[in-house]
């Protein structure tokens, strides 16, 4: 009762409040579902509305969604408030509520809140309020509050709070942590921030030992195992399990493992005067 098919061809509205128009093969099965236009689509959830497209999915668990063009799409489970962009083979499933999917292959399963945009092959697992926007290949799994922006080969396992922006083929395994520009950088540690960097990575397990609150900021090849120490410029500084507190600025191959200690390959100190009680002294010049 009350349902509309209009034009096109081979259409079934199997339950009342059904709209079709247009397309061929299309079908709806649950009250106030809609389909326009497309091909061979399916939309079995209440109040849920397909546009265009070839062999898109919405079963009757999946309620208030949407699927707008692309090809052999599903909104599945109870991921109601769902939407897919376009796009090839993306899936919502579980209980991923109010989530946005665009591009190829990619998936978010459970979890409310989350965005995948022009990506592929990206995957949201448990994870609330977390978004990956382009990119390649790109994971998050159990994890909040965690983005992917730009880059490729991005990773984050069991983290939350996590960002990683513009950035090729990093990782992150951290609480609060952010990665931000450089290349196949690695975040493990709790806290910790890496900014236009390449190579680099802080990490949390090495020696058994915990590390938080360190940071690198540019160079490349660096790598900390300490908690609460830095790395600014620079190439292929390294900062041990025993060096906490400690910083290395700048230099190359810079190895420090005593705590509490600022380490420079070469430190001018303009207008110092010689001698003196200074601990470090140069000429004026």
């Amino acid at each position: 009762n009350f349902s509309i098919i209009v034009g096109g061809n081979l259409n079934t509205a199997l339950t009342d409040y059904n709209i079709i128009v247009g397309g061929s093969t299309n079908k709806t099965n649950q009250p106030f579902a809609i389909q326009v236009g497309g091909y061979q689509n399916y939309i079995n959830g209440s109040y849920s509305t397909g546009i265009n497209g070839f062999k898109n999915r919405i079963p009757s668990s999946a309620r208030h969604s949407s699927i707008i063009s692309g090809s052999g799409n599903t909104i599945d489970g109870y991921s109601h408030y769902s939407t897919i962009l376009n796009g090839v083979s993306n899936i919502v499933q579980g209980n991923a509520k109010y989530s946005l999917i665009s591009g190829s292959k990619n998936k978010i399963q459970a979890g409310y809140y989350n965005t995948i945009l022009a990506a592929r092959s990206g995957y949201i697992k448990n994870s609330n309020n977390s978004l990956i926007l382009e990119g390649y290949l790109n994971k998050i799994y159990n994890s909040y509050y965690a983005s992917f922006i730009g880059g490729s080969l991005n990773y984050s396992v069991g983290s939350n709070k996590i960002s990683i922006i513009n950035s090729f083929s990093s990782s992150g395994i951290a609480s609060t942590g952010i990665i931000v520009g450089g290349a196949s950088n690695t975040l493990s540690s709790t806290t910790g921030a890496i900014f236009i960097s390449n190579n680099s990575s802080i990490n949390s397990s090495s020696y058994g030992f915990s590390y938080n609150n360190s940071t690198i900021f540019g160079g490349r090849y660096h790598q900390i195992n300490a908690s609460y120490s830095s790395i600014i410029g620079g190439d292929r500084g390294y900062i041990k399990n025993t060096a906490t507190r400690s910083v290395i600025l700048g230099g190359n191959l810079m190895s420090l493992s005593a705590a509490n200690t600022v380490m420079v390959p070469y430190l001018r100190i303009k207008n110092t005067p010689v001698g003196g009680t200074y601990m470090v002294t140069v000429d004026s010049n």
